[in-house]
């Protein structure tokens, strides 16, 4: 686990931005760029996540965790349970909330397995939860973001730059096929 400083730091050495007492990139540029890129792997590979949900007699909704973006299964004693639509037996979300259906007529624990946003914490001490790998992808695209930027910043001023972001790009996308194929075997082919 990482948090901001040290992505942002990973990301400082990538750019070849070492020197404090000159900065070419400032803290709220490359934290910008740090979030675009962690928008990009939620789109590209978003979050596996598992949590708790207490079922009570009678009830059919309850509240999803803040970052949800798509359920992928309910588990209850160990057996998934089916995904339904609206009306039969069986799990599915809508406004915010976790549905079952019908409503459970006594009080246990499901397990809600979901894919989540990735977001960066608003402060440099708070973890980020993201494997090495993870990070690798990240500050990668970060970079390239930040290539984007300066290049886009060159043209408009008439200077030419070195293409850069294209490469970066390019090397996100190995890593994230890398990443997928990884995960792929270790879900059994699910990516």
């Amino acid at each position: 686990m990482a948090d901001r400083a040290s992505l942002r730091a990973q990301l400082r050495r990538l750019l070849a931005d070492v020197s404090p007492g000159g900065y070419l990139w400032t803290d709220d540029l490359l934290n910008d760029f740090l979030a675009r890129a962690m928008a990009a792997l939620t789109v590209d590979l978003p979050a596996e996540k598992r949590v708790t949900v207490s079922l009570v007699p009678g009830q059919a909704e309850y509240p999803l965790p803040s970052d949800f973006l798509a359920g992928l299964a309910v588990v209850s004693n160990g057996e998934m349970m089916p995904p339904a639509p609206r009306g039969e037996y069986g799990w599915w979300w809508r406004d915010g909330k976790l549905i079952i259906q019908p409503p459970p007529r006594y009080a246990r624990d499901v397990e809600l397995q979901y894919v989540a946003e990735r977001l960066l914490p608003n402060d440099d001490g708070s973890q980020v939860a993201l494997s090495a790998a993870e990070e690798l992808l990240v500050v990668t695209r970060a970079a390239a973001e930040a290539y984007l930027w300066w290049e886009d910043q060159s043209a408009r001023r008439g200077a030419t730059v070195p293409a850069r972001s294209a490469r970066l790009l390019e090397e996100y996308g190995r890593l994230l096929r890398g990443r997928r194929a990884a995960l792929g075997r270790r879900l059994g082919g699910w990516m």
